[in-house]
């Protein structure tokens, strides 16, 4: 909800970006609640990201908008305790499907919204049917993959992984409407895919088993 909103008040490069500052969050927060180990491979690759994030938005950020940033930097925040809330109930509830929770917390951010939109629920076929696309496909098959792999890696491993889906958005505006991306924009996606393979290579595989345990 808070990254929506932000997108009104900002550019969408702002929101992008300022959400997906989640892993600075869980980089802190993660050692600290569930008692993991600091891990420097992935302050490395968090770096390294960050990086090719600001060349993948190279000249489209803009600080102006503070309430629309703060919103963002909101929802970056919401993300990471989002993950950490999912891994901290993994790890003590092995066998606990954490699904339930996320279906708990989408009918609570219907109802929290549904005062705001009552009177523009009037949608054409085709709003419709984009909305339902969201909602089977980019929300709830997505969440029922996030909720599976977490199982697997950590929080913030997690989090660095779901910066693919912001350098994969150019690809699929070029694939859909043609539209090329900039050569800082390929620049950054392919630092970011760099890195995360390095990152995911990096692990071996008793640590993996060690985490999903």
């Amino acid at each position: 909800m808070l990254f929506v909103i932000a997108t009104k008040l900002t550019t969408a490069a702002n929101a992008i970006f300022l959400q997906f500052t989640a892993p600075i969050y869980l980089l802190i927060l993660e050692p600290v609640f569930l008692k993991t180990k600091f891990e420097k491979k992935n302050l490395i690759a968090l770096i390294f990201c960050l990086f090719g994030m600001v060349l993948f938005f190279f000249g489209k950020l803009d600080m102006t908008s503070i309430k629309g940033n703060l919103l963002a930097i909101g929802s970056g925040i919401s993300f990471a305790l989002f993950t950490l809330f999912l891994k901290w109930k993994k790890q003590i509830h092995k066998t606990e499907n954490t699904i339930v929770y996320i279906i708990a917390g989408n009918i609570l951010v219907c109802i929290f919204c549904f005062p705001l939109v009552y009177d523009k629920l009037m949608v054409e076929f085709s709003q419709a049917m984009i909305l339902l696309y969201m909602g089977v496909f980019q929300i709830g098959i997505s969440y029922i993959i996030f909720n599976e792999g977490i199982k697997y890696i950590s929080a913030t491993e997690s989090m660095i992984i779901a910066m693919l889906e912001a350098i994969l958005n150019p690809v699929w505006v070029f694939l859909g409407v043609g539209e090329v991306p900039t050569v800082y924009s390929i620049i950054g996606s392919v630092i970011i895919l760099l890195t995360i393979v390095w990152r995911n290579l990096f692990i071996k595989p008793e640590e993996k088993i060690n985490i999903a345990d």
